[in-house]
């Protein structure tokens, strides 16, 4: 069973599909403010920044407190985690969804 943004569990089903990206991602290339419940899903599970990337704002549910803004990601990098809501200062990055549980499947 795989973590959901409140708390809740996930089917072994609905786990799989965000490892695999199942649930879609968006592309991402400019400033306009990112959030989750925008795109009809809990959190995004993974970021990976396509080109350098610089974020404005950064919301991980499952960080420690610190935060990434204002610092320069490498094209590569991958972030893990649940992430609410983000902004781009510069860069490109995909972000995957992760499924609803009550959609997820048994």
């Amino acid at each position: 069973m795989g973590f959901k943004g409140d708390g809740a569990r996930l089917t072994v089903r609905a786990a799989l599909n965000n490892a695999l990206g199942q649930s879609g991602r968006t592309f991402v290339n400019d400033a306009t403010a990112i959030s989750a419940s925008t795109f009809n899903c809990d959190f995004f599970h993974t970021i990976v920044c396509l080109t350098d990337t610089v974020f404005t704002t950064l919301t991980d549910l499952s960080a420690d407190g610190n935060t990434e803004t204002g610092v320069t990601f490498t094209a590569g990098t991958i972030f893990y985690g649940v992430i609410t809501d983000f902004k781009l200062t510069s860069g490109s990055v995909h972000a995957y969804k992760a499924v609803n549980a009550n959609t997820g499947g048994e």
